[in-house]
């Protein structure tokens, strides 16, 4: 059984699976029946040997080879699967092979671009928090810290609360956009409650964070 001709150039791995099904029986002690599963890179000239097996094994089992180092790859190779039957003593040897299931397949691995942690603290969201009540919940927005020379991008940020606006302020949320919603605050509020949020990225914070 011969495959088609196929291009296994430009992959990181190339993997060679089937199903195999090899009966091998009545064999005496100078005949010989064998199987081999064939790798070849030129058009089927030459090729060499994936797997080879040389007892019974009358049952489907599915194979798997990485072939990517088997041969230099080519635009011109080719899988082969043969069954091989040598009779030089008495006896009726029979031998059989089913080959299912036959894929060669590409794989390659693509990372995204390394993007590097930042080493600038973030600027301060400052007194750019606007807050309006939608229903029973609190909206927050704010605008992005601005990115200058001494400064990188915010990640995320950490909003706080309290019921007085000097002390008291316990992290309540972690947004990494520059919004946030205090669900059901309206209900829960008694008397004033107070927001600050403060900026964060890999460098650190913006130094908002109330004082412990």
């Amino acid at each position: 059984i011969e495959s088609p001709i196929f291009d296994g150039r430009g992959a990181g791995s190339l993997l060679l699976r089937y199903s195999r099904w090899f009966h091998r029986s009545n064999v005496g002690p100078l005949n010989e029946g064998s199987y081999r599963a064939r790798l070849s890179n030129d058009g089927g000239a030459s090729y060499v040997d994936v797997e080879s097996l040389a007892v019974n094994a009358a049952a489907w089992q599915a194979q798997e080879f990485d072939i990517s180092g088997t041969l230099p790859r080519t635009n011109n190779m080719r899988v082969r699967f043969e069954a091989t039957e040598s009779q030089r003593s008495p006896g009726d040897p029979l031998v059989e092979l089913t080959i299912d299931d036959v894929s060669v397949t590409k794989r390659d691995t693509v990372c995204a671009p390394f993007t590097p942690s930042e080493t600038k603290l973030p600027n301060k969201v400052g007194n750019t928090l606007f807050v309006m009540r939608q229903t029973s919940d609190v909206a927050l927005s704010w605008t992005a810290p601005a990115i200058d020379a001494t400064h990188e991008a915010a990640r995320f940020y950490t909003v706080f609360i309290s019921s007085v606006p000097a002390s008291g302020f316990a992290a309540s949320g972690e947004p990494t956009a520059a919004s946030w919603r205090d669900v059901d605050a309206v209900p829960a509020a008694i008397g004033n409650r107070f927001y600050l949020i403060s900026a964060k990225n890999a460098a650190g914070t913006s130094g908002e964070e109330p004082a412990p």
